[in-house]
């Protein structure tokens, strides 16, 4: 190979570099061993549905994944390549944050707070939640200038009535985030955050999502609904470019992403929480059918006894 030659392979080779950074994707995650599987079906649409350019470099925040749930996730790159990075904290740094008793939602959730501190190298990283499935690229989500907010984010689908809960004109779903990291060190937000956390924990029914609005309130960026199509009591969805499916249950969830379940090595955990979950529902609303006592008004109470509607009067 002449001197020519050598000059024109190495400019190639800058080049196709130059490219595979430019088209870098940095995704985030954050899990414990319950969601593996769950986040596992969500990883797959993400890499089935990217663009073949796109280079996604995966971080998943660990909160108790097992080396086994590890070693599947792994295996989700002969689908197709991307890079993946397990991070590891101290989960002791968010004991101060209140989780509500039967709730669905885990202390994993507020590990989205800390992200700028986890990956310190970043400006800019997606945030997804493990209940999702991604209907294509993220590369035009990830490309939104957000440079004067905290992040981007879709407005949720209950805004209206928090709202007022809350006295905010708007309020964000946290399952789909365009963070901008470089911000949320300028500001010392992970510094902040615990002690705003523990002086307004009485008022916090949202975990994580009430605390990212309310402390970074009128810094959010309001992005189309398409990129967080909050699926919830089989609302319409076509055309969205993500759809994330709120809710304790997850069985539209499962349903919805059954071809992805045989990439997942996840099939059979996945079919027994299917049948666990519908169950759950079913004696739940079988219980709330027998009997349910709601209040109708100031002066009335609605009792359902077996099916049958009785309305009393309050003394």
């Amino acid at each position: 190979m002449n001197l020519k030659d050598i000059r024109a392979e190495e400019t190639l080779q800058a080049s196709s570099y130059y490219k595979k950074q430019n088209n870098e994707i940095n995704i985030c995650f954050s899990s414990d061993k319950k969601y593996a599987k769950f986040l596992a079906l969500t990883i797959v649409s993400l890499i089935t549905n990217k663009n073949t350019d796109d280079n996604l470099c995966i971080y998943i925040l660990d909160g108790g994944l097992s080396q086994k749930d590890k070693q599947k996730i792994e295996e989700l790159k002969k689908i197709s390549d991307f890079t993946l990075n397990f991070i590891n904290f101290d989960i002791e740094k968010f004991s101060c944050c209140p989780v509500h008793k039967n709730e669905h939602i885990s202390l994993a959730a507020y590990y989205r707070l800390l992200i700028s501190e986890f990956l310190p190298n970043l400006d800019k990283a997606v945030y997804l939640d493990c209940d999702i499935d991604i209907k294509t690229s993220l590369k035009e989500l990830y490309e939104t200038d957000i440079n004067d907010f905290y992040f981007a984010a879709v407005l949720d689908v209950d805004s209206p009535k928090i709202c007022k809960r809350l006295e905010l004109d708007e309020y964000f779903n946290s399952g789909v985030l365009l963070l901008n990291l470089k911000k949320f060190r300028e500001t010392n937000f992970c510094e902040n955050i615990f002690k705003w956390i523990e002086q307004n924990k009485s008022i916090l029914k949202l975990h994580d999502q009430d605390v990212l609005n309310m402390y970074c309130k009128g810094e959010i960026k309001k992005l189309d609904n398409k990129w967080n199509a909050q699926q919830k009591f089989h609302k319409n969805t076509q055309g969205a470019a993500v759809v994330h499916y709120v809710g304790r249950y997850k069985l539209d969830f499962m349903l919805n992403s059954i071809q992805y379940l045989s990439k997942t090595h996840y099939t059979k955990d996945i079919f027994l929480t299917f049948l666990r979950k519908l169950l759950e529902k079913m004696y739940k609303t079988f219980v709330y059918w027998i009997f349910r006592v709601r209040n109708k008004d100031k002066n009335t109470k609605e009792i359902t006894v077996l099916g049958f509607k009785f309305i009393k009067k309050k003394k």
